[in-house]
């Protein structure tokens, strides 16, 4: 069901770049203030589902739930792909990097408070179905408020007129390139952007796909493995996910802190070099709790692959939006949507895939799953972290 919610939104965010991209910034502000007060409204609607659960079928109260989330998650889909490119394109190359980890950080803080807001309601009102559906119902509500202040508060804090500068800032980016084209005397500079970039279209939404199919299996897998093998509670179950995400807010901050003192090259490298380490922890020893091993193994191995996954997907984003050639294929808005494919459509399938090795093949084939997709992912994060570090060089020298 969770896939189900999520197998139609890559859909929308070409539907995005088709409506969208390319209209006036005015056009595009309305664009997106309407999808918030939609998605606001989408999340209240199913307020009164949970409120009818004692009443409907589970089947009918589940099937409505799926449809509402997809919607909400659709609509993310269509205001997501212009205010990425309108958030990237308004800031300096330079910065973009920095922008990029700085989203991912508040972007895990966010996740966090999902599972722990929904742990906490469970654990204040215990007691069967009856009262399951007056914590969603609570769960809910608290989203819906939180949804509708986002959609009042970005009617203050998106700026009415950008256009000029939008447009500004555009065409200082080809100016740029074109006067670093003629300090050589040939068009080499321009013709190596637009090769790296080409390089990086493929490479950092590979990257993302890999990363998204990771962390989708992570919180499922995650999930199943604590209730069938540990006998946890639901509640448990949402604070150590809470709590997995939490420390992935606090190694975004590490990370950003550990930035002006150590190159991005070195830190994206060891991140990568740890998700492997961590991914082999997945592996279940035995032993130690009803023939398995420590639940906490299983965490650390959570915390590990999943945080700096989290993170280096903030080091690469970063890197394809510095290398964006405008007016090209490899522009801005072109990745935006080549992300959000690669982000959605395995993330989807992460779940099932999950579910269905565990089911069928047990833990251990997933913990190889999980450390093949950490060891593939670190060729590409190497490539691209080196790639970008030989592309400042010879900035510089240029």
């Amino acid at each position: 069901m969770v896939a189900a919610s999520q197998a139609f939104q890559p859909f929308l965010a070409l539907l995005s770049r088709w409506l969208v991209i390319g209209q006036s910034y005015q056009y595009q502000r309305r664009f997106m203030l309407i999808c918030l007060g939609a998605e606001a409204i989408l999340t209240w609607l199913m307020a009164p589902v949970l409120e009818a659960c004692n009443h409907w079928s589970d089947q009918t109260v589940l099937y409505l739930l799926v449809f509402f989330r997809a919607m909400t998650g659709g609509v993310i889909m269509l205001y997501g792909v212009p205010l990425a490119c309108c958030v990237y394109d308004s800031a300096p190359l330079e910065d973009r990097q920095s922008l990029s980890i700085r989203y991912y950080l508040f972007l895990s803080i966010g996740v966090c408070l999902g599972p722990v807001v929904s742990s906490v309601m469970l654990s204040l009102h215990q007691g069967g179905a009856h009262q399951a559906c007056f914590t969603g119902r609570q769960s809910i509500s608290i989203l819906g408020f939180v949804w509708s202040a986002v959609a009042l508060l970005s009617t203050w804090l998106l700026p009415k007129e950008i256009e000029e500068t939008h447009e500004k800032d555009k065409t200082h980016h080809d100016e740029a390139w074109q006067l670093q084209a003629a300090a050589t005397g040939e068009n080499s500079a321009l013709s190596l952007a637009q090769e790296s970039a080409s390089h990086f279209r493929g490479a950092v939404p590979w990257f993302s796909a890999e990363r998204s199919f990771s962390i989708g299996a992570i919180e499922v897998a995650t999930a199943l493995l604590l209730e069938v093998e540990y006998s946890w509670s639901p509640e448990q179950i949402g604070y150590a996910l809470g709590v997995i995400f939490f420390i992935t807010a606090v190694v975004g901050g590490v990370i950003a802190l550990l930035r002006r003192k150590v190159s991005d090259y070195t830190l994206m490298l060891s991140m990568a070099t740890v998700s492997i380490t961590g991914a082999m922890l997945f592996i279940d020893f035995g032993g130690q709790e009803k023939g398995h091993s420590s639940p906490w193994l299983l965490m650390v191995a959570d915390v590990t692959v999943y945080s700096c996954m989290f993170q280096l997907t903030a080091f690469m984003e970063g890197i394809a939006t510095e290398a964006a050639v405008p007016g090209t294929a490899c522009s801005l808005e072109n990745y935006i949507v080549a992300r959000n494919l690669a982000i959605q459509i395995p993330r989807a399938l992460g779940p099932p895939v999950a579910r269905g090795l565990i089911d069928l093949c047990g833990r251990n084939t997933y913990a190889v799953l999980q450390l093949c997709l950490s060891s593939v992912a670190i060729s590409g994060v190497w490539y691209a972290a080196n790639t970008a570090r030989s592309d400042a060089v010879v900035g510089k020298q240029l």
